[in-house]
């Protein structure tokens, strides 16, 4: 990939909404990427080994430390890609956060 190859969104997903202590709570923040991950690429037909590159934006996951791209989560559905993960900024300076 260059600077010069267009990017392309094929598609998107996002987890679901859950209340505090309820159904969720026994997922972790990864395992729910992972299912957001396999949602999209299921909706647009393609398999993992297509990805290079994953951009998660996030809040603080409780409990889940710094750096909940690197647990067995979404890196186990694309182990071969790159992943760039950001907490969510507020305003129109969360567009630029996968540029």
């Amino acid at each position: 990939m260059t600077l010069e190859d267009p990017i392309v969104i094929l598609g998107s997903a996002r987890t679901p909404i859950g209340g505090f202590q309820r159904d969720l709570r026994v997922s972790t923040a990864p395992e729910l990427g992972a299912a957001v991950i396999r949602a999209t690429l299921d909706r647009i037909g393609i398999g993992v080994d297509a990805v290079e590159e994953t951009v998660f934006g996030y809040v603080l996951p409780a409990g889940q430390g710094q750096a909940p791209a690197r647990d067995r989560g979404w890196l186990t559905v694309c182990h071969g890609s790159d992943h760039r993960q950001q907490v969510v900024p507020f305003g129109n300076e969360g567009r630029h956060v996968g540029t």
